[in-house]
């Protein structure tokens, strides 16, 4: 793979967890989320993934597909009723999975994020632990907790897909899987709320039944990660990446986060998104 100085791409920031960070907790609640953790900006190379040769969920952890959608994704009804079959068609093509589960829609908006709508994610992340990912892969299969798979393999796959037309002015990076360590990954806590608090009634230390939340990853600082985006994503494009692998081999996840590109004209409108969550099993 070239160089970053010799591959097209921008400079920018994208915040990474400090190594002093003590309490490591995400309010998630109507009109946004927000992380009591302790950030730091990183000055990153993020490479133009158009240019970079082919790149997909096999060789890279993330894959961009052409998919036209026919829903609506301002109305849960049609993004329930149209999108879901269609993303369940395009997912077992892609990955060959034998079933296939979705949930965790979200609508984001990098300028005006209200209600249900949230802001774009802008530190380094991935939204589930191994430990996590395992709950979620029984849960949707109605299976308790500590049950066994009747599959043998499992993935987590989020489908990204811009709603407003390019250029973006915070597009999605995405961190080649193989450029993650495996011990990278600190445990952050998701407390999902009706309402989020002011900062000052956040907890102050982790919760008694912390063990028991939602959990992520975020990661701290690595020369080794080697970032890319897609520029200007058309509507009819979809990025899919891995959330998590539970073979962990090869790239088995790819930290992500939005990031201010600086190509962009000072003019671009504020970028909004559909996200849709999937895991797909495998006999």
């Amino acid at each position: 793979m070239t160089s970053a100085t010799q591959e097209a791409g921008v400079w920018s920031a994208i915040d990474y967890v400090t190594p002093d960070s003590k309490l490591n907790l995400r309010y998630s609640g109507y009109g946004g989320e927000e992380n009591t953790g302790t950030y730091a900006p990183r000055r990153v190379f993020i490479a133009d993934a158009r240019q970079a040769g082919p790149l997909n969920l096999q060789n890279a952890g993330f894959e961009l597909v052409h998919h036209k959608s026919a829903a609506d994704f301002y109305d849960p009804q049609s993004v329930e009723r149209v999108y879901h079959p269609e993303i369940e068609r395009l997912l077992k093509d892609v990955t060959g999975a034998d079933k296939v589960v979705l949930f965790g829609g979200v609508r984001r908006h990098a300028g005006e994020p209200h209600g249900l709508v949230f802001p774009a994610a802008g530190e380094a992340h991935v939204d589930y632990s191994a430990l996590e990912s395992g709950r979620i892969a029984r849960r949707l299969l109605g299976l308790a907790p500590d049950a066994p798979l009747p599959y043998h393999r499992y993935m987590a796959i989020n489908l990204w897909r811009a709603l407003s037309k390019p250029p973006q002015d915070r597009p999605l990076a995405v961190c080649h899987g193989l450029s993650v360590k495996t011990q990278d990954g600190m445990p952050n806590y998701m407390i999902r709320v009706e309402k989020l608090p002011p900062r000052a009634a956040m907890a102050t230390e982790l919760p008694a039944n912390y063990a028991d939340l939602p959990q992520g990853w975020i990661f701290l600082w690595d020369p080794a990660h080697r970032w890319y985006y897609y520029p200007n994503m058309q509507q009819d494009e979809l990025l899919l990446f891995k959330l998590y692998d539970s073979e962990q081999l090869g790239p088995w996840r790819c930290p992500h986060s939005a990031f201010v590109d600086p190509s962009a004209p000072a003019d671009a409108p504020p970028r909004e998104s559909y996200e849709l969550r999937s895991f797909v099993y495998f006999d």
